[in-house]
């Protein structure tokens, strides 16, 4: 982000509501942007929007959700099966978004951490039959809460600024990702 900024500094609040650079300068650093991937072949711009942020607002709320909640999946999933949902759904985040919404710029991790929300829900009907007994009131909380946080994504997915096509792809696949991750330890009851 920093070097982002050091680039090309920051837009006027016109520009980017954010707080950031200028979205030439995101473009430049490797934005979401389908005409170039579809065109020039710059197909590693479906991963590079991951590590750009619009602005410090965006990369404060992007960083406060990896901390409360992909910290936690990961001490859950493991390393790679955490790393797995999380590139995956951010690749598949900008993928839908370029289907979706060709003609805009993105950036951001929103969509691989909404991944994370779409495999954690998914690893908890899973897993469903495995809490114990103690446990079943705990796991009913956690299930409200993640379908808190997914109606809270999508409501929130539609407001201005806000790629909600790379939000649901991200949901979408990580709840895919996990199913194939996870089945495993899917028991029948």
């Amino acid at each position: 982000f920093v070097l982002v900024l050091a680039a090309g500094g920051l837009a006027s609040a016109e520009e980017n509501a954010f707080i950031g650079p200028h979205p030439h300068v995101l473009d430049a650093f490797g934005a979401k942007n389908a005409a170039r991937i579809l065109e020039r072949d710059e197909w590693w711009r479906l991963a590079t929007p991951m590590v750009l942020h619009a602005g410090v607002l965006h990369l404060c709320g992007n960083l406060l959700m990896q901390l409360r909640t992909g910290v936690m999946l990961e001490l859950l999933w493991g390393h790679s099966a955490w790393l797995a949902i999380y590139i995956a759904s951010g690749v598949y985040a900008s993928l839908a978004s370029c289907v979706v919404l060709p003609g805009r710029l993105g950036v951001g991790s929103s969509g691989a951490l909404c991944g994370l929300f779409g495999a954690w829900f998914a690893f908890t009907l899973i897993t469903w039959n495995q809490t114990l007994p103690l446990d079943v009131r705990d796991r009913n909380q956690q299930v409200m809460a993640i379908g808190f946080c997914i109606a809270l994504i999508a409501l929130l997915s539609f407001t201005p600024l806000v790629d909600f096509a790379a939000h649901l792809g991200g949901l979408a696949a990580g709840g895919t990702v996990a199913m194939v991750l996870f089945a495993g330890r899917l028991q029948h009851g």
